[in-house]
């Protein structure tokens, strides 16, 4: 895939409100993979930023980046979803701990703030039910 071809693929985030303010967010790769995370910035931006860590192949930068660059997969900026929006700090990192372990094929490098091990049976049940629907 040539250089333009590619940004053109990265760049073209949908015009959403919801990408527009600080979120938890999840970009799905044609691999059925996903990467999800919060940032207290603006989803539109941390996506661009992540399409530029591949266009520049520092993927030490982006798990986004390193998935594209070491299985060449198509990564689905465009298809972004808004998980949720947190009031503060501390909930957003708390409700990405939480929707790092529900998606099973993530791209993430790390697992999120580290959740108190009462939370793995609630988990295991929301899977269980994901699994069976």
């Amino acid at each position: 895939m040539s250089p333009r071809k590619l940004g053109s693929q990265l760049t073209r985030v949908k015009d959403q409100l919801e990408l527009k303010t600080p979120r938890v967010y999840y970009v799905p790769c044609e691999c059925g993979s996903a990467y999800i995370a919060e940032t207290g910035r603006m989803v539109e931006t941390r996506l661009m930023e992540h399409a530029r860590h591949i266009c520049l192949s520092q993927q030490e930068k982006s798990a986004i980046a390193k998935h594209f660059l070491d299985k060449g997969h198509r990564i689905h900026f465009k298809q972004t979803k808004v998980l949720c929006r947190a009031p503060s700090f501390w909930d957003q990192k708390i409700k990405e701990s939480i929707e790092i372990p529900l998606e099973e094929n993530n791209l993430n490098r790390e697992e999120g703030f580290t959740l108190h091990k009462t939370w793995t049976p609630i988990l295991q049940k929301i899977l269980e039910r994901g699994t069976n629907q």
